[in-house]
């Protein structure tokens, strides 16, 4: 057991970490100990997952001709074509697919649960196996058959692949190489740790805590509100603590949730309250805060990417508009003139509430707005607004039945660009990042080519949404927070002082 002060930067020693975010958590602290130590140049510290550091080193073998590009097992699929890939599976089964609310799910948990299988080796008698299983077995040789069918093999495959070839000799390994983070055993890191044993690399630990370990205590609270409002009171008192003359704490403490996604907002409103008082009104918008939220939020929740899904759902349906949903993009931002004419677009949103009903097609919106903007009594000025709305009817018109999915993110690009998105404001920092993220996600849809072939408007809208539900955005920041808020698998993302 090495602390981590006493590592060295530099190719040696590598640390394998559990997570990505302890990798780069790691990284950020080594840095910040030499600091500490007088230092102002440093080597890196080589902190990686075992994935990402395989796939380095086998990829400069097969640049160095120690692997023969024939001794690689096929194309290696990402986590979303394999997830395509099982529910595809799912939707064929006629036998099971009836009886599903919600594929997307199913298929998720059954590709996860052949991937412990896998890893685990577990074997289950045929005295137990029920009518579900008997399904999941008929799911995973359907995507066994189109793995050997399309050559792909999945990211468990991939891993156990570039193991063997560690087995089998390959150069580059370092001489010493470190753990961190890991606290649940794991199959695959097992095997890897004994193929590096065996090549005569030395192993160790990294203690990457800050002092002694303090002794842990309770507290028992009424319910979710009180819990984070505690949690927040707890933060700003220990950040408070150790500030030094200048009033600049150096202190960073992260608060670990079971339930993030639905104790967020509590939270996110009980620190605001506890370490930014007086940031109220729009004009603090821009202010980074003291807290951060590790693992992000979903894509899809930035209003800027919200703003384009809707206007891509209204695309790919015109002929079914929710007039709540139409309401929300005129009175929204991000799209058209949505500053000179928002007050006209505001009112023009008030006026289909009165003469639409709750669902109708695009091409009725488009001619109810027309009317109102030329009611001379009303005085609404939305030429822009007119102009986008006609150029989003005549896409919708003109779009093909099927095409790739890459055709489809281009489109899908090119259409958002001719709403006038992401609007008339210059976007903040954060906001810029988030329509980066989306236009990033256009264009990994051209990933799923292979797998899906060529397919509807819908069925690439619904990939896209997925990606952006599932995708999580961290703005990115120009100092530390001071806290940190995770879920409990991200409780060891690097060393906190609580």
């Amino acid at each position: 057991l090495l602390p981590l002060a006493d590592l060295a930067g530099g190719p040696e020693p590598v640390v394998l970490c559990a997570t990505a975010r302890l990798a780069v958590g790691l990284r950020q602290a080594h840095g910040e100990l030499q600091v500490a130590r007088g230092a102002t140049v440093w080597r890196a510290l080589q902190s990686s997952t075992p994935a990402l550091w395989l796939d380095a080193l086998v990829s400069r073998a097969l640049l160095r001709g120690e692997i023969p590009p024939a001794g690689v097992p096929g194309t290696f699929l990402t986590w979303a074509q394999e997830r395509s890939l099982w529910e595809q599976a799912i939707a064929r089964d006629t036998g099971a697919a009836a009886e599903l609310f919600d594929r997307e799910g199913m298929a998720l948990a059954a590709m996860e649960a052949a991937s412990l299988q896998r890893a685990w080796r577990i074997e289950v008698d045929a005295a137990l196996h029920t009518e579900e299983y008997r399904a999941f077995l008929r799911w995973q040789e359907q995507v066994a058959e189109a793995c050997r069918g399309g050559g792909w093999r999945t990211a468990d495959e991939v891993m156990a692949w570039r193991i063997e070839c560690v087995a089998r000799g390959i150069g580059g390994l370092p001489a010493r190489i470190g753990i961190a983070g890991f606290i649940a055993p794991d199959p695959l890191l097992s095997r890897l740790l004994v193929v590096l044993e065996a090549r005569g690399v030395e192993l160790f630990r990294v203690d990457f805590g800050r002092g002694d370990a303090a002794p842990a205590l309770g507290a028992a609270l009424p319910d979710a509100e009180a819990e984070c409002l505690a949690a927040a009171r707890w933060a700003r008192e220990r950040v408070a603590r150790d500030a030094g003359a200048g009033g600049v704490s150096r202190t960073r403490v992260r608060i670990a949730v079971t339930d993030l996604p639905t104790r967020r907002r509590l939270l996110e409103a009980a620190l605001e309250e506890a370490l930014h008082p007086d940031a109220v009104g729009a004009g603090w918008a821009a202010l980074e805060r003291d807290y951060a939220f590790v693992a992000g939020s979903p894509l899809a929740a930035e209003p800027l990417v919200d703003a384009a899904l809707r206007l891509l759902q209204v695309f790919v349906h015109p002929q079914r508009v929710a007039q709540a949903e139409f309401g929300a993009l005129l009175c929204g931002g991000g799209w058209s003139a949505d500053v000179l004419e928002a007050d006209a677009r505001a009112r023009v949103e008030a006026g289909l509430r009165e003469v639409l009903p709750p669902e109708t097609s695009l091409d009725r919106f488009v001619r109810t707005v027309g009317r109102l903007a030329a009611d001379a009594r009303a005085a609404l000025a939305v030429p822009q607004l007119l102009a986008h709305l006609g150029a989003l009817q005549d896409a919708a018109r003109a779009a093909p039945r099927r095409q790739l999915p890459s055709a489809w993110g281009g489109g899908f690009a090119a259409l958002l660009t001719a709403l006038g998105w992401p609007g008339q404001r210059p976007p903040l920092a954060a906001e810029a990042a988030a329509c980066d993220e989306l236009r990033t996600a256009l264009g990994g849809l051209q990933a799923l080519d292979a797998v899906l072939g060529r397919v509807d408007a819908g069925e690439a809208l619904r990939q896209l949404q997925r990606h952006c539900r599932d995708q999580a955005f961290a703005a990115p920041r120009q100092g530390i927070a001071r806290v940190e808020v995770c879920s409990l698998g991200d409780a060891l993302a690097g060393p906190v002082d609580a």
